[in-house]
């Protein structure tokens, strides 16, 4: 069956519910939903925000867990025209704040537990209506009851005619929604909000063509069994990965979806040793903590099909180890790094199953074109050159929310008569079109008038045996402008740090300009993370300046 482009996210997911109505959709600690089950679930709530007042267009903040509610609501919103904008669960007034004034949304639904973070901010802004939600709801019985005993009597009850309960809410269910708001093309479906790189953050419009788009790529290039294939979702649906990669794709294509609402390596490690699920995603601490786990040393791997790594920069070292452990422990799968950002959903290029070339991320997906141009122009540079990444296809945002000249910006015409994504982020192309990522523009260390670029000193650091993971910082110099900082974690003890430090020193002068070998190096015993456990650069950078302490 051809898709139809036109189709919301409701509608396709629908169409799956009504090809596969009695295999699981989700799995939430044992409990399975079925298709059926949840697109019942979807339709009778979709029909109770109608009723509350939630028109298309409304923008409603969700600001949930992975936990089975959470799909309810944004399958449900996106029935009725909503646009579902996805926030932090762990955000703080500050942040709440901030999403409810950018997105100027009335309609707020979060956890109990969650709620006093933000309480008061919620109280003075415009919001109409809070719905508050439990982890519990749909655990099976004796988890539920276990949830109750540790948390469940902590849980503050908050009372207020701004706040709803979920289960006063739905103690009623009325009759399902069965007709569907059909979108323009140029309507936001979904808001997620990226990092940014100053300032605030920015909220990315993403079309119903957008996430459906990205569903169908991924679809081509993984081709599960409806039925018979899981997807490990512990990336948080606030980031285009967990939502466009790790539910909706999986959802469109008949699998099995399992819920883990605590983003951490150890629910990681638990929920594979335990749900041994198909398809696994995460970023490279997880895997470093998969391969590193007591728990999964005698596991055997031969029910994993895919393993897919997000991130800046995933080292080398790491894949090596991981597939030598997938290899002794009966897999047959190889970790699979690709390339994306928030404005294209999440990942627009992945390395191929049967292809592989060192430290590339890949070739685009279906429908994706790359170029390669010269930083903040648009003239491409010749095959190999570094410039900056562009990218062209139907994952492309439809721009940033109330942010016009930012949008201008980033997203141009070229003299190809195409509309380009420029990224911010710097790559080459070779001769067979594998892209390469060199590091984002705005971490590049300017010394003496040379650019280094921090992802590459950070791989050169990261292959010698001793080392887990690092992370370069540019800090100021009096003659040089800049010089570079290494922060380091080491594996085990070591005999002798300084000798270390001179080993990574001359290996970073063997293999790059001399302006990149490190002047300083500080050994840690872990780098500060940003929310997607990612290395936090900024942290070091406000430490250097003394505005934060690690």
């Amino acid at each position: 069956m051809i898709p139809n482009s036109d189709q919301s996210m409701a509608e396709r997911l629908f169409t799956t519910a009504e090809m596969y109505p009695d295999m699981p959709a989700l799995d939430y600690f044992g409990k399975q939903i079925t298709y059926q089950h949840l697109q019942e679930k979807i339709q009778r709530l979709a029909m109770i925000w109608k009723n509350l007042g939630i028109e298309p267009g409304h923008r409603v903040i969700v600001c949930l867990p992975n936990i089975p509610e959470v799909v309810m609501t944004i399958y449900s919103l996106n029935m009725i025209g909503a646009v579902v904008c996805i926030v932090h669960p762990l955000s703080t007034a500050p942040e709440m704040s901030f999403y409810v004034q950018d997105t100027q949304s009335q309609w707020l639904i979060t956890l109990d537990i969650l709620y006093g973070n933000f309480r008061k901010a919620v109280e003075e802004s415009d919001i109409k209506k809070t719905i508050l939600t439990t982890v519990s709801g749909e655990l099976p019985p004796i988890p539920r009851y276990l949830y109750y005993l540790k948390q469940g009597r902590k849980s503050p009850n908050y009372h207020g005619d701004r706040l709803i309960d979920w289960k006063t809410l739905i103690r009623n269910w009325l009759s399902p929604l069965k007709v569907f708001h059909h979108f323009s093309t140029d309507q936001p479906a979904v808001i997620l909000f990226s990092g940014g790189t100053t300032g605030s953050p920015k909220g990315v419009l993403l079309s119903n063509q957008n996430m459906n788009a990205l569903a169908d790529q991924v679809l081509t290039r993984v081709n599960p069994q409806p039925g018979k294939d899981s997807t490990l979702c512990i990336l948080p649906l606030f980031h285009g990965f967990g939502l466009g990669i790790c539910l909706h794709s999986v959802l469109l294509g008949g699998g099995r979806c399992i819920l883990i609402p605590r983003f951490s390596k150890k629910e990681f490690i638990d929920a594979i040793a335990k749900c041994k699920p198909t398809y696994i995603a995460g970023v490279p601490t997880h895997y470093e903590a998969l391969i590193n786990s007591e728990k999964l040393q005698k596991a055997q791997f031969s029910y994993l099909k895919g393993a897919f790594c997000g991130g800046d920069s995933v080292p080398l070292s790491l894949i090596k180890r991981f597939n030598d452990f997938m290899q002794s422990h009966g897999g047959i799968v190889s970790l699979r790094e690709g390339y994306g950002l928030t404005e294209c959903v999440t990942a627009c290029s992945i390395m191929p199953e049967d292809i592989y070339k060192e430290r590339s991320v890949g070739l685009p997906l279906p429908g994706n074109r790359f170029k390669i141009v010269r930083p903040q122009g648009i003239e491409e540079v010749p095959v190999g050159e570094v410039g900056e990444i562009c990218i062209n296809g139907p994952t492309v945002m439809l721009g940033y929310n109330n942010r016009p000249e930012e949008t201008d910006r980033v997203l141009q015409k070229h003299k190809d008569g195409l509309i380009w994504l420029s990224t911010g982020d710097l790559g080459t192309l070779d001769q067979d079109g594998f892209l390469y990522f060199t590091g984002r523009m705005k971490r590049i260390i300017k010394c003496s008038g040379y650019a280094v670029y921090p992802s590459q000193v950070e791989s050169v650091i990261n292959s010698h045996p001793l080392v887990v993971e690092s992370c370069v910082i540019g800090i100021p110099d009096e003659y040089t402008m800049s010089r570079v900082k290494a922060y380091v974690v080491i594996r085990g003890n070591v005999h002798s740090r300084e000798k270390l430090a001179e080993e990574i020193k001359q290996s970073v002068a063997e293999q790059l300009i001399k302006w990149s070998v490190p002047t300083e190096i500080t050994f840690l015993d872990s780098l500060p993370v940003t929310r997607m456990e990612k290395a936090d650069y900024r942290a070091l950078e406000a430490m250097e300046r003394g505005e934060a302490i690690i």
